[in-house]
This record gives structure tokens, C-alpha cells and sequence, in this order.
């Protein structure tokens, strides 16, 4: 590499830091330099000091020379509905009361950070339409920001790629977008709610027109990139920005070792989200709507008695080691949860998806939904299967099978006693009867497991997280058939998840089909190949994509040799 690119490239790197708050990852450093060099070898040296001038320069020519550059190092990857949990807990709950609570006015100003390619403001505005079919009536603003002008230009165009729709179902597809040669045009009624404008979040002031103006700002999986004293100042400006009341969505767990004084925080199973507080930061939090609320900014750190439940004792041969995911749920902040529900006599709907409690906060999982599917490869909106958006993305799901070691009795019958309580209360809720199903596998009650599995199973039978964990709970009793039944309905349900997919073929290897085991591998790897080498897969064990893809062909040629 030429000495002047690594010069400017350990230039740029701390400007990087101060101007946007963003920490280079190495794949994204190897992006930049790659961006560099290029640039080094179209041009002779003294552009190439006239470009390096203009990088160190603050002035408007200068923000124009660092556009392609934010371009290179920037995530602009995100679909429709983009975490159904999420936008459960919108439609559901935050929305309706935002409607409510602003009859009076008829506004609503709703503002997406770091909307990428503006897929997610475009799905604020779709659930809108949907709540307020006379939303003509009302004045409906959504802001969306990036710093990357090129995503918000494809954003302003409104034209999308099949890619972005496999979250939702083809009646919302094709209710709001129109066919084109090379995509699909979203309805011009939704559009028009959206304005999209280039806004840093670290450096540029808010407008004081915008000062306790929204009611709803939604910024996800933007928190992981940014350097602490970046989310610190971020959170200030969206303290400023939210009218008392208002709202706060971000990523899974992107907060939960941030001081927030002047937020509420309320936990659902879907998600966490914090409200602004009214008055000052040191007022009463405000009382909890519907659910399970938390008003504390992080739970105590006890061990996880609901942690994903059993070992798969088959693994893989050859550093194909079994993939273990994240605490499923803090057993702390989740009894708090249900103790808060309980002692407030509060209604709480019927949760029926499985996937919601892995997304509770003070998880250390993050929910990476860029390692979900792969690309469809028609765009009709009939080309997915399944077309409703019920089947949860399976996260990694094995475990070790072991309580930890200061993990007590008196802790398990505790979370026990409140999921029961809560179970009592609502008996149809699918993810309190999973939970009960973890908190015994991880005890090793297998029996009683498997009927808490069984009852979820009825109420949410596409649930290939409930598949999974029954599979588990058979192939530890050495009831492989019964394992094997299981997994292979959760690879049906959701042909692009991964770890169900990996599991089966762990599980044909101890059986000794070697056939079916490399048939599942070779699979597995093709699903990889539609995931940048540098996306992170199974992200507890800090595995990207490539180093999976590896794994698997290392394994797959020794099998193979066998």
C-alpha cells in the first residue's frame, strides 16, 4: 500500500471519530483504505494532495469531497418492518396512545435517525396509514436523517428491490408499492408523509423549531457503532428533541449501560423503550402503559436461570464446535417485569410470539437482523414463502446445559412463581409458556419442558424457536427421532435460518448419515454467500459470516473424506 494512503488514512481516522462518532471496524477500515487507494491511482500526486487538502478542510467543498468517503464506511443495509417485535410493540401499543393522547391537536411528528435507505420511516408511515385511514385529516410529519446522501437519495426516490420487502407479508406489498421494470414504486401517499434530510447526529445542532417537537424517534442498530461520549451526546439531543412523553425506540440492549436520567424506561417482551421524562431529569418515572415496565435504568446483574436451554452434545468435528447464543433474558429485570404487572393489576395482551422474549433489554444479544435470509431471487411478492410474516427468525439457540454456578434455588423458584402468576393472568401467551419451558430445561426438568413446549407449540405452532428448543429437549433424552422430527419442521418453516439448518446436520452426522449431514452443510453454506464476508452471523461467539463459511468447508471436506 503507498505511504501517502496509509498517511491519510491514519489522518482521517480520528477526524472520523470527532466529526461523526463512528468507530472503524476492521472491515471497515479495509474498506476505506481500498476506497483510498483507488482514488490514489486515478489521479497524480498533486490532485491527490488537493483531495487530502479538501478531506482536512471544513469548509462546504470539503463536506463535498467526504460524501463518497461516509458512503464507503457507512451501513446503509435495512428492510420493511424491520424487527416485527419492535413494530408489534408500535402498532400495538405506542402508536395507538400517541394517536390518542393527540385527538386534540391532530399532529403527530414522528422522526426516523439513520433511516438508511428509508425503509423504516416508510414503515412508520405505512402503520400510520393503516391506524388513520383518515389521516388526511391529520397533520402526520416523519423525518428521516442519514449522513449518507447517497442512501437518502435512493430513499427520496422511493424505488426499492425486492430484498427490502422479505419481512412483510404480499398483501402490505402490494397494497403500497407498484411494479417497475427493475423494482417497485412506492404509493405516492406514502411518500408525501416523509421528508428526508442529511443530518449528523454527533455534531449538528437541532433546530430550535425542533426543540420538544416529536413524539416518536426511532434510532436502531446505530448505537453499536458510535463510541461512548457519541450515544452520550446523541441521547441529549433526543432528550431536547421529544416533547415530554414522548418516545425513544433503539436497538436491542444499545442503552442498557447508559445513564438516561431523563427517560423513563418500560419494558415490553417486544422491546425496550424509553420515554421522556416531564420536568426535570430527577422527577417521578411515569407510570407504566399496559405492560411490563421497568422504570429502572438497568436490572442488577444476577445470573440467568432463563438463559437458552441445553447442550448439543453432538457439536461439530473440526472447530465446527456447537454455536451458543446470548442470555435468552435477564431473569432480574424480567422478574421485576412480572412483579411490576402483577402488583398493578395492569391488562396486558396476549403475547403469542416466541421471538419477543429474546429482545427484552440488559440481553447482551444483539439483534442482528442483517444475518437473517438471503435474497429472493424473484420479485414477485408471491415468491416468498411463507407470505405472512408470523415465522420469527431463528437466532442460535444451543447452550450448555448447566445452571451456573451461583445460581440459586431460591432465584429459579422465584422467576418460576412470577412466569406462573403471569401464566395465570394469561394463559394464552405462547411466550410465557417458552419461557417456563427454558427456565425447566435449564434446570433439567426435561418432562415438564417439553410440556410447556407442547402448550406454546399450539398456540404458535410456525414457531421454529419452540421447534428448536423441543428438539433439544428430545436429543438430550437420546430421542433422536423425535429431535430429528422437530428440527426438520422448524428448516421447513424458515428455509433460511441458519442455526435449525446447522443442528440438523450435527444431528444426521451422530446418526451416521453422512449424506443428509452434507447435503444440510453445503446448504448452509450457499445461504452464507448472500452475507457480506465481514457480517457478523452468530454474534455471541463473535463469528462473522466468513469465518462461518470457512468453518463449514473445512468440515465439509473432512466429512466428506470419510
Amino acid at each position: 500500500m503507498p505511504p501517502e494512503v496509509i498517511a491519510l488514512l491514519h489522518e482521517l481516522v480520528p477526524i472520523i471519530y470527532d466529526r461523526y462518532g463512528l468507530r472503524l471496524r476492521a472491515s471497515d477500515l479495509e474498506d476505506l483504505t481500498q476506497f483510498l487507494h483507488n482514488r490514489w491511482r486515478a489521479g497524480s500526486p498533486q490532485t491527490w494532495a488537493t483531495y487530502r487538502q479538501l478531506l482536512l478542510d471544513r469548509s462546504p467543498y470539503g463536506q463535498q469531497a467526504w460524501q463518497p468517503l461516509i458512503n464507503v464506511i457507512t451501513n446503509t443495509e435495512s428492510y420493511f418492518f424491520r424487527d416485527r417485535g419492535q413494530f408489534s410493540l408500535l402498532q400495538r401499543q405506542i402508536l395507538p396512545e400517541l394517536i390518542l393522547s393527540r385527538q386534540g391537536s391532530r399532529r403527530l411528528c414522528l422522526w426516523s435517525a439513520a433511516c438508511a435507505g428509508g425503509e423504516e420511516p416508510y414503515s412508520l408511515a405505512i402503520a400510520l396509514q393503516g391506524m388513520l385511514p383518515a389521516h388526511e385529516n391529520w397533520q402526520i410529519r416523519i423525518f428521516a436523517t442519514d449522513i449518507n446522501e447517497e442512501a437518502l437519495d435512493r430513499a427520496r426516490s422511493g424505488r426499492f428491490r425486492s430484498w427490502s420487502f422479505r419481512a412483510i407479508d404480499s398483501t402490505t406489498w402490494q397494497t403500497y408499492f407498484r411494479p417497475l421494470a427493475d423494482g417497485w414504486q412506492i404509493d405516492p401517499a406514502i411518500q408525501r408523509l416523509v421528508t428526508f434530510q442529511n443530518f449528523n447526529l454527533v455534531n449538528d445542532e437541532l433546530p430550535l423549531t425542533d426543540v420538544g417537537k416529536f413524539d416518536l424517534i426511532l434510532c436502531r442498530n446505530v448505537f453499536i457503532y458510535f463510541a461512548t461520549e457519541s450515544i452520550t451526546r446523541t441521547v441529549d439531543l433526543f432528550a431536547k428533541a421529544l416533547a415530554p412523553g414522548g418516545y425513544l425506540l433503539t436497538g436491542h440492549a444499545e442503552l442498557c449501560h447508559q445513564p438516561l436520567q431523563s427517560f423513563a424506561t418500560q419494558i415490553y417482551p417486544e422491546s425496550v423503550i424509553y420515554r421522556r421524562r416531564s420536568g426535570q431529569a430527577t422527577a417521578t418515572p411515569l407510570p407504566p402503559i399496559n405492560g411490563l415496565t421497568q422504570p429502572y435504568a438497568a436490572a442488577s446483574n444476577l445470573e440467568n436461570p432463563l438463559g437458552n436451554p441445553l447442550e448439543n452434545t453432538a457439536g461439530l468435528k473440526n472447530g465446527m464446535e456447537t454455536l451458543h447464543p446470548a442470555p435468552l433474558i435477564n431473569a432480574d429485570a424480567q422478574a421485576i417485569a412480572i412483579e411490576t404487572a402483577i402488583a398493578n393489576h395492569q391488562e396486558r395482551p396476549n403475547y403469542s410470539r416466541s421471538d419477543h422474549l429474546n429482545d427484552l433489554t440488559n440481553s447482551n444479544h444483539l439483534n442482528n437482523s442483517r444475518s437473517s435470509n438471503p435474497r429472493p431471487t424473484d420479485s414477485s411478492p408471491h415468491s416468498l414463502q411463507p407470505s405472512s410474516p408470523k415465522v420469527p427468525v431463528v437466532k442460535p439457540l444451543s447452550t450448555p446445559y448447566a445452571v451456573p454456578k451461583n445460581q440459586t434455588e431460591q432465584l429459579h423458584n422465584r422467576i418460576k412463581q412470577k412466569l406462573l402468576q403471569l401464566l395465570k393472568h394469561y394463559p394464552n401467551s405462547s411466550a410465557t409458556l417458552y419461557a417456563l419451558a427454558c427456565l425447566h430445561a435449564n434446570w433439567g426438568a426435561s418432562q415438564e419442558a417439553n410440556q410447556y413446549c407442547q402448550q406454546a407449540l399450539e398456540i404458535e405452532p410456525e414457531s421454529t424457536e419452540i421447534c428448536c428448543l423441543l428438539a433439544r429437549i428430545w436429543e438430550e433424552q437420546n430421542q433422536l427421532d423425535q429431535a430429528k422430527q422437530f428440527l426438520r419442521r422448524a428448516v421447513y418453516l424458515d428455509r433460511h435460518a441458519l442455526p435449525p439448518r446447522l443442528e440438523l446436520a450435527s444431528l444426521y452426522e451422530r446418526i451416521g448419515d453422512a449424506t443428509a449431514a452434507r447435503r444440510l452443510y453445503a446448504s448452509a453454506l450457499e445461504l452464507l454467500q448472500d452475507f457480506a464476508p465481514h457480517w457478523p452471523v452468530f454474534d455471541h461467539h463473535h463469528l462473522t459470516a466468513g469465518e462461518l463459511s470457512d468453518r463449514l468447508k473445512e468440515h465439509l471436506a473432512a466429512i466428506g473424506a470419510n
